[in-house]
């Protein structure tokens, strides 16, 4: 590169999204781990690193909050119907909104279920640990919120039971564990 050229950088953007690449047996497998904020990002982003997005076996999302699904768009016209697994908790769905003091409440975007099954995703709802690619990845389903410490997003409500309620410890959360101990 001279001096005079830009290089061609990654996007940077509110939310979150991880390429994971576990090696086992001399093979290479991916999962996704949440898609972003943007429905470019994540592919532009996969573009960018030499990345092909068909390689991904698997998406697990965290929660259902937009920063972190987004990208299932632009996954999906890059990719077309797959029947790629995408792991949520049930509570994914549910609609959302932040009430912030003084101003009206603000609905969160959400992701549409029969969209996602209709390109062709396989959606897969849990609350409890499963585990992908031999058990070498473990979602570990609800994270349950036991200490003061873990206080949510305290303005956070969800459409439950025909009303909105308050919905602030976000208990459709999920992490993605990588057994780093597993030897080819």
């Amino acid at each position: 590169m001279t001096d005079r050229e830009v290089p061609d950088a990654l996007i940077a953007e509110h939310g979150f999204s991880m390429l994971v690449t576990v090696s086992k047996a001399g093979h290479e497998h991916r999962v996704l781990f949440d898609a972003g904020a943007s429905p470019d990002g994540v592919v532009e982003n996969m573009r960018r690193l030499d990345v092909d997005p068909s390689s991904i076996e698997a998406i697990v999302c965290s929660h259902g909050h937009f920063d972190h699904t987004a990208g299932l768009d632009g996954l999906l016209r890059v990719l077309g119907p797959t029947g790629m697994p995408v792991l949520i908790h049930p509570h994914f769905w549910r609609r959302r909104r932040a009430v912030f003091p003084g101003r009206a409440p603000m609905e969160l975007p959400t992701t549409s279920a029969t969209a996602l099954r209709e390109v062709g995703f396989d959606i897969i709802e849990s609350q409890q640990p499963s585990f992908l690619l031999d058990r070498s990845v473990l979602i570990t389903g609800e994270v349950p919120r036991v200490s003061g410490y873990e206080p949510g997003f305290p303005i956070q409500q969800a459409w439950i039971d025909a009303a909105w309620q308050p919905d602030p410890l976000v208990l459709d959360d999920q992490a993605l564990i990588v057994n780093v101990r597993d030897k080819d």
